[in-house]
């Protein structure tokens, strides 16, 4: 006796196909368990006149009346299926539960119950009175097919407003968010009308197929839409903006940190409520030192320390504020680096970022701070480390710390590290609102673990035998305090040479003392150059600066002298850091001489010229620490750096390569290809950025004085680039810059001072994004360069 198959049913598979598209487009397990949990329609009405009590009493009455009708058609939709198809109980929940929900969740925002009581009373009025239209139609067989399409509309408006509906925070993304998701919802009301007339009307079966491929493709075409709208304008305002994100130094930092460095600080009582983000945690602490104390180190270590933990308060947004980019450090541009890393992997912030005019981001620092309130706001618990905000202009500081204190006091699950120096103004502000850690007088292991691990990277290459070992320990051993046995401990046999150290008077975590000494070390290769090196240590930080000073003007020959001059000159005047192929070609250029061509790569070796003060990160040359740079141009000491005289020499080095003939507009294209070969262009990019505000910074504190050479020879390079780089096609507007420093230009060089102010406003405008090719005198800058 043979049985045959159960006949496939396409009616209810398309229904079984919708329940499977809407539970896995949820991707939430628990919350569809929730929607299946509501079988009537009596539970909502319950709900709503529950709400609507609720209203009454607190005097914020919505007009929840307004669902009434597409609850009625939802219950004419049952009756008629429950007629048609053979309906899972799964399908009855499926349009009870998921409204119930989005009522209850839409009640805690006025708004957004009045937005989804909109949309829900919108397509209340389009679908059909389907127990009417069943009845008229009942022996259509395509009513079946209708009604499954109705059941896909209805699941695709709950989806879309579920998950909107469902985040954690959604009513702080509501105003940002809910404008694109009734766009998507539109494209379902579009459908469901579309379904309406075809249930009024004759259909055959091509007409229902042809309703499935379009959903799909709507579906498919909005979604992809959407993505690419909400990428590029996010992309093109943080292109606009260009904030700094700071992930290579980070990175620079943990490569040189050495294993258990911070320890001490990651266990103290008061970091670990703050970085688990309890209740009782400091709500900010601030982290303070003496210059030199490795603040900057234990900040990374805090940083990396937050990205490793497994909880919850993993986030962390950061800035390393540095006084070698303090001329282009701001209050403003530092919250700029805080939103855009925030949002850099988060499509739904970046929505709330992209609600804001570039322009109203770009100049107005309250309101950016207010964006970084609301994404805040929007991710659960944040850390922000800042660290340096010493370092930056004393102006930008007090505006920085006053917004960091506001997003403290609006978002309760942000936590907030400042790193810095115990300055007045800072302390002023910071005392009354925050946790101190003092570094200084608690990072003695770390320095310790610091000398033991360099040391025993420098010994291992140089041969040393064991008396020589013995000596040079017992040379640096008070470095790293009195505890015996401290440069033991990575190298066992170390311990039998160690005897009761040297003490000295230095200040006590000065990790920036230890630091330079052992990188003095790298240079010495025999043990009478350790002995000389170490038998008399440097008394404080000043000391040390002082001997690589003495060392520079005093034992150099005069061609090396005034190279590594001009190195520690130039990094400590210059506006932004020059690379190290940047610098390497402006030493080769001599000022004045427009017929040289400075050609050729070559190697050069800072840190033989200047010692250990200056360094390279990521191409980048900058002072080890801001108190070199103070102490190098620092009027108490003998021979120091005059800060005027190399802002003029920097500036004239610049104007001098610009003017040179690998410059010239007319080269042709064979000579221009063999320049770029030869390298001749590696300091065009910041000669050309950077020659006006050198000019700028010069004459703030300085008067134009034609009897001294350079002054001089600046004032004819000025004219040389007016009359050889002028671009004669440029017409200039109206409302020309003029810049306060420059006006003494303006009575004695009146061509000088135009050409400034059109090259100031020039580089205004682009820094704006203002100046777009190929639109007008847009396209032709005041200069060829």
């Amino acid at each position: 006796m043979s049985s045959s198959a159960p006949l496939h049913d396409p009616v209810q598979a398309a229904f079984d196909k919708a329940i499977w598209e809407f539970k896995a487009g949820l991707k939430n397990e628990a919350l569809y368990r929730e929607v299946l949990s509501t079988t009537s329609a009596d539970q909502v009405y319950d709900l709503t006149d529950k709400l609507q009590a609720e209203q009454i009493k607190t005097g914020k009455l919505r007009n929840l009346a307004k669902l009434k009708p597409y609850l009625e058609r939802l219950q004419g939709y049952y009756g008629a299926i429950d007629t048609f198809v053979q309906a899972k109980p799964d399908v009855l929940a499926l349009l009870w539960g998921p409204i119930k929900l989005l009522v209850q969740w839409a009640s805690t925002l006025t708004t957004s119950l009045d937005a989804l009581i909109n949309t829900t009373a919108e397509i209340g009025l389009l679908l059909p009175e389907f127990g009417l239209a069943t009845k008229l139609f009942e022996r259509n067989d395509m009513i079946r097919e209708l009604l499954a399409l109705f059941f896909q509309d209805i699941l695709d408006f709950y989806l879309v407003s579920l998950k909107f509906f469902s985040m954690p925070r959604f009513k702080a993304f509501f105003e940002a968010l809910w404008p694109k998701k009734k766009q998507q919802i539109d494209g379902v009301i579009n459908r469901i009308a579309r379904h309406a007339t075809m249930l009024r009307n004759e259909v055959r079966l091509e007409h229902i197929q042809e309703e499935h491929h379009a959903r799909a493709r709507e579906m498919e075409h909005f979604e992809n839409l959407e993505r690419s709208t909400r990428r590029t304008e996010y992309r093109v305002l943080e292109t606009s903006m260009a904030p700094t994100f700071y992930d290579i130094k980070l990175n620079n930092l943990r490569g040189r940190l050495c294993e258990g460095t911070g320890s001490w600080l990651l266990n103290d009582s008061h970091m670990r409520k703050w970085l688990n983000a309890t209740e009782d945690s400091p709500k900010i602490i601030w982290l303070r030192g003496i210059p030199g104390g490795g603040k900057t180190f234990l900040a990374a270590c805090v940083i990396d320390a937050i990205r490793s933990s497994n909880s919850s308060c993993n986030r962390v947004i950061f800035s390393f504020l540095s006084h070698a980019l303090q001329h282009s450090t701001s209050a403003l541009s530092v919250l700029h680096s805080l939103i855009f890393q925030l949002a850099r992997d988060d499509s739904a912030l970046q929505d709330v970022v992209c609600e804001v005019s570039r322009e109203t981001l770009s100049s107005d620092r309250a309101a950016a701070t207010d964006v970084l309130i609301k994404i805040l706001a929007c991710s659960g618990p944040v850390h922000i480390v800042i660290d340096g905000l010493d370092e930056i202009d004393e102006t930008e500081r007090v505006l920085l710390l006053q917004e960091m204190l506001r997003v403290s006091e609006s978002c309760e699950e942000t936590r907030i590290l400042i790193s810095s120096r115990a300055e007045h103004d800072l302390g002023t502000l910071l005392k009354p609102v925050s946790t101190e850690i003092r570094v200084d007088t608690r990072n003695t292991d770390s320095i310790q673990i610091y000398v033991t691990s360099r040391y025993s990277d420098w010994a291992q290459y140089r041969g040393f035998d064991s008396e020589e070992e013995r000596e040079i320990i017992e040379l640096l051993s008070p470095i790293a305090g009195r505890a015996k046995g401290d440069l033991s401990s990575q190298t066992p046999y170390y311990a039998v040479f160690i005897e009761e150290p040297r003490l000295m008077n230095w200040q006590p975590g000065m990790f920036m003392y230890a630091q330079l000494i052992l990188r003095s070390l790298e240079f010495l290769d025999t043990i009478d150059e350790v002995r000389d090196e170490l038998k008399v240590l440097p008394t404080d930080l000043n000391d040390a600066y002082g001997r690589i000073f003495l060392r520079i003007n005093k034992r150099l020959p005069d061609f090396a002298r005034d190279k590594a001059r001009r190195i520690l000159g130039w990094v400590g005047c210059s506006p932004v850091p020059m690379t190290i192929q940047e610098l390497e070609q402006a030493l080769s250029i001599r000022a004045g001489d427009y017929r040289q061509i400075p050609k050729g790569y070559s190697a050069l070796n800072l840190v033989r010229l200047c010692g250990p003060v200056v360094e390279v990160l990521d191409d980048e040359v900058q002072f080890v620490h801001f108190t070199a740079k103070e102490y190098f141009f620092s009027r108490d000491i003998a021979d120091s750096l005059d800060i005027s005289h190399y802002t003029l020499s920097l500036a004239n080095c610049c104007l001098t390569y610009l003017c040179q003939a690998h410059h010239d507009p007319a080269i042709d294209r064979s000579q221009l290809e063999i320049h770029l070969i030869n390298g001749v262009y590696r300091f065009h990019h910041y000669a050309a950025g950077v020659w006006l505000r050198l000019v700028e910074i010069y004459f703030r504190s300085n008067k134009i004085d034609e009897g001294s050479p350079e002054c001089s020879q600046l004032l004819g390079l000025l004219r040389g680039i007016s009359d050889f780089r002028v671009n004669s096609d440029h017409v200039p507007p109206s409302d020309e810059v003029e810049i306060s420093g420059l006006k003494p230009f303006q009575g004695k060089f009146p061509e000088i001072y135009r050409l400034l102010c059109q090259e100031a406003r020039f580089c205004q405008k682009s820094e704006l994004g203002l100046f777009k090719l190929g639109l007008g005198e847009t396209s032709h800058p005041p200069d060829v360069l």
